[in-house]
């Protein structure tokens, strides 16, 4: 029997699933046709993008996130995907990965494939033109998770008031960011000392608000640290009895033991964290395809499971139960000239306080 070759059989799998939706259509009720169509779509795109991961077999991520915790999820990945074999992971700061790829990509030299990374940090890859545009709609990615043309929202950040319950009670923990103001607490407590969260808090209170808020904050006179691995540990062990941090850290103390626990004072500051193709990239299918499947149920939470980092944008993860309808503070996409605004407005406040 005479073998076609793949792309005649992707063209025919793509006509076949149209027919097939073109004749349901006549039989669906009309408020589903469009997302007939739309499905029979997207399960086309994947399937060209599945055909080509076939072929690259490999993927090298930039990312935050350690080897080990990569290690069990690419495991996972790979067994949905067995014809992925090989992977490669760099655990680069948040400032580090866009100076990884510019230096790389200016030197010609082989770079990676995808990088997560908060969105403003995002922006000026894009602007050089260092990540390729996807239509991640077209893929079957959830539109909730869709940041950009460029990028796919992963994770992400949560701010939190965490407390050690040997100190605090359920009761006495303060449940608004007015509540931490308060002089019992002066001397008492810890911080992450950065931008965050101040500068997701100005998306809704404004920059003039966030700034008389935060002198107010600093006068209170709380223990900066300058990682939230600090200020998890210090709540932890009881070195401060309550703190600004982020949640991810305290869930990792609590399940080893520590007596933490947190509240979410409204709006919840957050930090999504994104994905995107670079340019260039060698396996930019399989890149697809892995980004794809963090967006999905399985992806995301077992990308969750190992980094204690959820995404409340895919329905069923863990994450999205926690969050609720919790209402949150962040700078959208489009805002992002005033998000710049915002955190050199926080950033300068903080040098002029001496911290």
């Amino acid at each position: 029997m005479m073998r076609l070759p793949n792309r005649y059989n992707l063209w025919i799998k793509a006509v076949l699933a149209l027919l097939l939706v073109w004749w349901c259509i006549g039989l669906a009720p009309i408020q589903v046709r469009g997302r007939l169509v739309s499905e029979a779509m997207a399960a086309s795109a994947l399937d060209g993008v599945i055909e080509g991961a076939k072929k690259e077999g490999k993927v090298v991520i930039y990312e935050s996130q350690s080897l080990a915790a990569w290690s069990k999820i690419m495991g996972a990945f790979q067994k949905r995907y067995p014809f992925v074999k090989e992977w490669n992971q760099e655990q680069l700061t948040a400032a580090d990965v866009p100076t990884r790829i510019v230096n790389e990509s200016r030197a010609g030299a082989p770079t990676a494939d995808l990088f997560g990374n908060s969105p403003p940090t995002s922006i000026p890859l894009i602007q050089r033109g260092l990540v390729v545009e996807v239509a991640w709609k077209t893929l079957g990615v959830p539109e909730k998770t869709i940041y950009d043309r460029y990028t796919v929202l992963g994770n992400m950040f949560a701010y939190v008031i965490g407390y050690n319950t040997h100190m605090i009670s359920s009761r006495d923990v303060p449940k608004t960011w007015e509540g931490l103001l308060d002089p019992k607490w002066k001397g008492k407590g810890g911080w992450w000392r950065a931008a965050s969260p101040w500068n997701a808090l100005a998306a809704e209170w404004g920059i003039s608000k966030t700034e008389e808020y935060l002198k107010k904050f600093l006068a209170n006179d709380f223990r900066p640290s300058r990682t939230t691995a600090d200020v998890a540990t210090w709540v932890a062990a009881g070195e401060v009895p309550l703190a600004v941090t982020v949640l991810h850290r305290l869930q990792q103390a609590q399940e080893k033991g520590a007596p933490v626990a947190w509240v979410f004072a409204e709006p919840v500051p957050i930090l999504p964290l994104a994905y995107g193709v670079i340019k260039g990239a060698k396996n930019a299918n399989t890149a697809k395809l892995l980004i794809h499947w963090l967006t999905t149920q399985e992806g995301a939470n077992v990308y969750e499971k190992q980094t204690h980092r959820g995404n409340p944008f895919v329905e069923g993860t863990e994450f999205a139960k926690l969050m609720g309808r919790l209402k949150t503070a962040d700078f959208p996409a489009d805002k992002h000239e005033e998000y710049v605004k915002a955190t050199k407005a926080i950033e300068d406040l903080l040098k002029r306080e001496g911290r």
